[in-house]
């Protein structure tokens, strides 16, 4: 959802493959990217360079949109404080599912950061 998406995908570029993978999608869900970074993105370096270009600007093109779509995107105005941030976490450790296959392996720790960093 809109306000975990862009900090669990942040958290996940830990992963040099799921970085790729959001840089291969980057332009094809935001074509501008590919249109404003393709010069910048030709001189860099090496590919671990432009997967991570193309990976950062589309989770910050996707907080874009959930705004200009005036979508929540922090827990905070969803009415979550940091006092429910450990229920949270502890819940979310139980969504088996989507931690099998999640492409970086989530601690306990892990989740309650993510949660604060969305809130």
């Amino acid at each position: 959802n809109a306000m975990m998406l862009p900090h669990v995908m942040e958290f996940n570029m830990q992963s040099e493959r799921a970085t790729k993978q959001y840089a291969e999608l980057a332009p094809i869900v935001f074509p501008h990217i590919g249109d404003h970074f393709g010069a910048e993105a030709n001189h860099a370096q090496d590919d671990e360079s432009r997967n991570n270009l193309y990976a950062g600007k589309m989770i910050e093109e996707l907080m874009v949109l959930s705004k200009k779509l005036n979508v929540e995107t922090s827990l905070s105005s969803a009415g979550i404080m940091e006092k429910d941030l450990d229920l949270l976490a502890e819940e979310s450790m139980k969504q088996t599912r989507l931690l099998r296959n999640n492409p970086v392996n989530i601690l306990l720790k892990d989740a309650r950061d993510l949660y604060a960093k969305a809130l």
